[in-house]
């Protein structure tokens, strides 16, 4: 049946210059899929992130993943980062990934 996990995150900023001064909040699950596989979601609110120039407009960041434990202390990941295409410096396009562990 495999694992699942919860997690999540509350930050605060002291950085008042932009004036976004409150919390902000992600969260996020891993469901293993047999022994070797697993499966990742996560979603930042970006409650900091729709005041400037660069980078959100206020939709909040999904992100997406599969994990493969290839052997022991070696994983290979593929991701897909913003898929709400909240990011402003390309609006038309999320992220994408390959990562090895």
């Amino acid at each position: 049946m495999g694992f699942f996990n919860i997690h999540g995150t509350l930050n605060y900023t002291l950085e008042y210059k932009d004036g976004d001064n409150y919390v902000n909040l992600s969260m996020g699950f891993e469901k293993t899929i047999g022994a070797t596989l697993s499966a990742i979601d996560e979603y930042n609110f970006a409650f900091k992130d729709n005041n400037t120039k660069y980078f959100g407009n206020g939709n909040g960041y999904l992100n997406m993943g599969l994990s493969w434990v290839m052997g022991e202390g070696f994983t290979l990941g593929f991701d897909l980062r913003d898929l709400l295409n909240n990011q402003k410096w390309s609006p038309t396009t999320a992220d994408r990934s390959i990562k090895i562990e």
